[in-house]
């Protein structure tokens, strides 16, 4: 770390004259807003996450929820949201990431959603573009804008490449153009963002290059029905523990589909299909597509409370593996108290063909999301997510494997006045075997621990947060090392 540490103070100066390129802005200060103990009723109807690079690590975890219930015989449309197997891990809701520099007053408590339940992406990149906390920015947005953006950042990782032996530190510093865009009617909701980054790798030049985020996704609630649908796609820049510690570049692309339909006063049908397609550039590793659809009837069995049956199937494709489809019962329920509590989840059993192999399994998979809110000062999330995806590292390529995963993640926030404050911590167990019992990767298991501190800075047209990373993964020969990462963002809107 000390070769690198008279690089870090002479960028430092760069990083927080960025966002002063709003300073003659005015920025109207909001009076922070207090709600009832119960919460609104007409909570803003979820819309469907953005998938991204971010980190294995759940500060920054967000999904949708279910909309308060008034009554029985009066009941909000249910949401709609999916999330395939195999897609890549997206901690941040797309709808908060819009929270930057604009006011200093308190998020509302009536935005509490429960985080998605996803599998990790593999990636180990601290930084984000769109930084929010669960516990909202601090500075919040009004419904309809468009906003300009320049995020910075400056990270030091002391295992770049995840080795066992040899480990090499490495400085990166990042910076992004942001643009977003948001604006609700009356049925309607629709929102964008894209993000240019810019990486610049101080001991190794040769990776310095461009990756890009780009969402769009609307909403629409008419009567009984609600149908949401959303497109994104990405290029990923990094190290990624699932491609062997290899650094690539990955191109991401996912499409989402969700309707719910009213039939009674307690009983609705709702459905969701997603596709997700990633390809890395480096030779060896596997491109793998995914597929999802499910069908459920869910029913409102309390205020609070809706459950239901369904049945989804599921396919998986991988460059050498044999495609793995599945089909099978699921039950999912929601269940929210007011802005306190939120719940999302389902459990299904899976009945496996792997087609051209000749084989067939039985599996199960599962996913859930808490969010839980005691006050405006601190909430806590806790995710659980079991699934199995194709294995794109080298070796399991080669021997057609597929990933089968199990991953918690909890988290902690806490606003400190002005400041907000994140702790995280997150476990995965991952097992890669072959469908014909052949030689596979094997099992790992990854551990990490994540915390950062940010605030508003420069009279509220800016965001500035400090955070601190480090990771474990063991197993085998291959995978076995710990690293840490420290780093400095500040980010600005106008």
């Amino acid at each position: 770390m000390i070769p690198h540490c008279s690089r870090i103070f002479v960028l430092c100066p760069a990083l927080l004259a960025a966002p002063c390129l709003a300073q003659d802005l005015e920025v109207p200060v909001v009076n922070p807003v207090s709600e009832p103990a119960n919460g609104p009723s007409d909570l803003p109807l979820p819309v469907e996450p953005s998938p991204s690079e971010y980190p294995d690590t759940p500060g920054a975890l967000q999904a949708p929820v279910q909309p308060a219930v008034s009554a029985p015989d009066d009941l909000p449309p249910p949401p709609v949201d999916n999330v395939p197997s195999g897609y890549p891990e997206v901690p941040v809701n797309p709808e908060t990431q819009f929270e930057t520099a604009h006011s200093d007053d308190l998020a509302e408590p009536s935005d509490l959603q429960a985080p998605v339940a996803a599998p990790p992406s593999g990636f180990s990149n601290p930084s984000n573009p769109f930084f929010s906390s669960p516990m909202g920015s601090g500075m919040e947005e009004a419904a309809r804008r468009l906003h300009f953006g320049l995020a910075s950042s400056l990270v030091y990782d002391s295992n770049f490449f995840q080795a066992s032996f040899n480990e090499q530190d490495e400085v990166t510093f990042t910076i992004s153009p942001t643009l977003s865009f948001r604006t609700e009617g009356a049925h309607f909701k629709v929102f964008a963002q894209a993000a240019l980054d810019y990486n610049t790798y101080f001991d190794n030049s040769d990776f310095n290059g461009l990756g890009y985020q780009f969402t769009v996704g609307a909403e629409y609630t008419g009567g009984p029905l609600t149908v949401n649908a959303s497109i994104d796609s990405s290029k990923d820049q990094g190290v990624n523990r699932y491609y062997g510690g290899a650094f690539v570049e990955t191109l991401i692309f996912g499409a989402h589909l969700g309707a719910s339909y009213r039939i009674g006063p307690k009983t609705s049908i709702d459905t969701r299909f997603g596709y997700s397609w990633s390809d890395p550039d480096r030779g060896g590793l596997s491109e793998s597509e995914n597929l999802s659809f499910d069908l459920s009837a869910m029913w409102q069995a309390t205020p609070l409370l809706r459950i239901g049956p369904g049945i989804s199937w599921t396919m998986q494709e991988g460059s050498n593996q044999a495609d793995r489809e599945t089909i099978g019962p699921m039950l999912r329920a929601q269940y929210k108290v007011g802005s306190r509590i939120s719940l999302d989840g389902s459990v299904g059993l899976d009945f496996v063909d792997y087609q051209g192999a000749g084989g067939s399994d039985t599996d199960f998979s599962c996913s859930l999301g808490v969010a839980y809110r005691w006050s405006e000062l601190w909430g806590m999330n806790l995710t659980l997510y079991h699934g199995t995806t194709a294995d794109a590292s080298a070796f399991g390529t080669a021997t057609g494997s597929f990933r089968e995963t199990t991953s918690v993640t909890l988290g902690y926030h806490r606003r400190i006045k002005r400041a907000l404050w994140d702790v995280g911590l997150s476990y995965s167990m991952d097992d890669s075997s072959s469908p014909n019992g052949g030689l596979a990767p094997g099992s790992t298991d990854y551990f990490s621990f994540h915390t950062s501190l940010g605030m508003p800075v420069f009279a509220n047209r800016a965001n500035a947060s400090i955070f601190y990373t480090w990771s474990q993964e063991s197993g085998n020969a291959l995978r076995d090392w710990s690293g840490h990462q420290i780093g400095f963002q500040i980010s600005s809107s106008f």
